[in-house]
């Protein structure tokens, strides 16, 4: 007789019972978290992306408006329409939960509106700050089964920029032509490109309004355009410039100066740089805001340096008797022996610029010219510039064209260089050497070397066929066009290191030497190289070495680094100035 097991029966039901209790109890719920969690993440992912978007947005029009509740507004607005128009509906099918929240602070004190420090202590203070904030409800498929129909996610985003302190360097020379055209052009000329980025920065009554800028222009000489520069002054002396202030957009200020660029004249780089430094660091002695600020030098050219600006024949320094005039006996100046002129009444002391225009050829042996009237003031040599009306320089591209003094006398030459100088001089007027090994070390610091051997032998200039041509740098051949170019070339690369290094020309001392100054200004350099004429374009590897940007071919790592930007055309440039512009940004946050 046989036994039904009837007990495995029953474990067996209870089993599947068990499993069914599992399965919609614990799976279904687990795998229904585990799909509506990993949509709630990609939700989250895509809000985050919109609102940190939109914070960026509108931080960038801060400087935008006609004034601060217009910008405020603008901004606010920019934000929300930015979170709107990256965040689809119906993605995943979720929804924003009404409109982004938007707080905005100006910075002007510590009390932090936007909670953005969190109580930790983060200062906001001078720290223009937008925040953020948005969520959005997505339904699930799963989870409505344990009573979750809808899943709320959040998302917020920061951004925030520290008041900058810019300081725009133009180059106006003659291979411009027609590109400087005024303002309201179209298509928009360099003029208004430049004017653009200016005004992308706060001014004075506008939101946070704290930015400071200045404006330096130059062809064979260069002008401190704002602050206006004081034809009173010698600016070879460094605590006698003026710091930019928030003042810039006033309309007999930048703008005007902007709007009236002409083009003309040769590119005296080196000048034009040690200009811009002296300018951003005017109150490095007084200001302690000054390192807290990001500040910028931005250089816009079209060409390689063919000129400097000099003191050729200081009867008090034994090493810079180098200009020898036997034509100008009336002045004092001549010399039949054709050796250096070491005194002579009156005061043989000149200050000027020369530079070359034979288009840095190492067979034109005429293109060098000079001396002529520096547009900065220099008041110990007895020259009073040519007149302190900078817009008349803006407007007239012959306005530092003009012979220096001491040299339109009865038999002196228009341009009385060619063959009267005994070499090119070991340094510029700031202390920029035109031979980069010759520099003398300052606290142990010297100026780099290629992977040739001298910098310069790293740039186009040198290795063109149609320029230098491989000829190494002679400075006993002052009236070889390439030999010019070559040491206003290396000028230009040794200020742009001092720069970095944050070493100043001393006047007195007639040394480079630290900045003594206790608040240091750690400038970050942006170089624009525009393509404005196929036969003479900008060196890029020099720019890269002015800003020391990474991949310059001897880069400085433990310097502030920058970016050089090459502009096909003018397009390139708009966009070159926008991406620096939003470089400046990024690097404030």
């Amino acid at each position: 007789m046989r036994v039904k097991n009837t007990s495995k029966r029953r474990q067996g039901g209870q089993a599947i019972v068990m499993f069914t209790l599992l399965v919609s109890s614990v799976l279904i719920p687990m795998v229904g978290l585990a799909i509506d969690g990993g949509r709630g993440y990609l939700v989250r992912l895509k809000l985050s992306s919109a609102v940190d978007g939109g914070a960026l947005a509108a931080a960038r029009l801060l400087g935008s408006g006609s004034n601060a509740a217009q910008q405020l507004s603008m901004a606010k607005a920019t934000a929300a329409q930015f979170v709107n128009a990256n965040f689809p509906a119906k993605f995943f099918g979720a929804s924003l939960s009404g409109a982004a929240n938007v707080c905005v602070d100006p910075g002007t004190d510590s009390s932090d509106p936007c909670g953005v420090g969190n109580g930790s202590g983060i200062s906001t203070y001078k720290v223009r700050t937008v925040a953020v904030k948005a969520t959005a409800t997505m339904p699930t498929l799963f989870m409505r089964i344990i009573g979750m129909p809808t899943v709320t996610v959040s998302g917020s985003g920061t951004a925030s920029r520290r008041d900058v302190r810019v300081i725009l360097v133009m180059d106006r020379s003659s291979s411009m032509g027609t590109y400087y055209s005024g303002i309201n052009q179209t298509p928009p000329s360099i003029n208004d490109m430049a004017l653009k980025f200016v005004n992308s920065f706060s001014g004075a009554g506008e939101f946070g309004g704290r930015d400071e800028v200045g404006l330096v222009v130059y062809g064979g000489s260069g002008i401190v355009a704002y602050p206006p520069r004081d034809i009173t002054k010698d600016y070879t002396d460094y605590t006698k410039f003026t710091p930019p202030d928030n003042n810039f957009k006033a309309s007999g200020n930048i703008p005007k100066y902007i709007a009236d660029i002409t083009s003309g004249s040769n590119t005296g780089t080196a000048e034009a740089l040690y200009l811009a430094y002296m300018t951003l660091r005017a109150d490095a002695a007084t200001n302690p805001d000054l390192a807290t600020k990001l500040n910028v030098i931005v250089l816009f050219t079209d060409g390689i340096p063919n000129g400097v600006t000099a003191m050729a024949n200081d009867k008090t320094i034994a090493n810079q008797h180098y200009l020898m005039i036997p034509n100008c006996t009336n002045l004092g100046l001549g010399d039949t022996s054709r050796t250096p002129m070491l005194s002579g009444s009156p005061n043989p002391n000149i200050a000027g610029w020369f530079a070359q225009w034979g288009g840095n050829s190492y067979t034109d042996n005429s293109g060098p010219h000079g001396f002529h009237k520096p547009m900065m003031a220099y008041a110990d040599t007895g020259y009073t510039g040519k007149g302190d009306d900078i817009d008349s320089y803006m407007k007239n591209p012959g306005h530092d064209g003009g012979k220096i003094d001491q040299m339109t006398g009865t038999g002196c030459t228009a341009d009385p260089m060619v063959g009267e100088l005994n070499k090119l001089p070991d340094h510029d007027i700031y202390g920029n050497y035109l031979n980069l090994s010759a520099a003398p070390a300052v606290s142990g610091l010297t100026p780099p070397v290629g992977s040739a051997g001298a910098l310069y032998k790293l740039g186009t200039l040198y290795s063109t066929s149609t320029q230098c041509n491989n000829s190494s740098y002679n400075p006993s051949a002052p009236d070889n066009a390439c030999q010019m170019g070559l040491g206003s070339w290396q000028a230009a690369a040794h200020q742009a290191w001092k720069i970095w290094n944050q070493i100043i020309w001393d006047k007195a001392t007639q040394t480079n030497i630290p900045d003594p100054a206790t608040n240091k200004a750690s400038p970050v350099i942006f170089t624009i190289g525009f393509e404005s004429t196929a036969s003479d374009l900008p060196d890029m590897k020099l720019l890269q070495l002015i800003a020391n940007d990474p991949s310059s071919p001897a880069p400085f790592s433990t310097r502030v680094q920058g970016k050089a930007y090459n502009a096909k055309d003018p397009n390139a440039v708009d966009a070159a100035f926008q991406q620096i512009r939003s470089e400046i940004l990024r690097l404030s946050r």
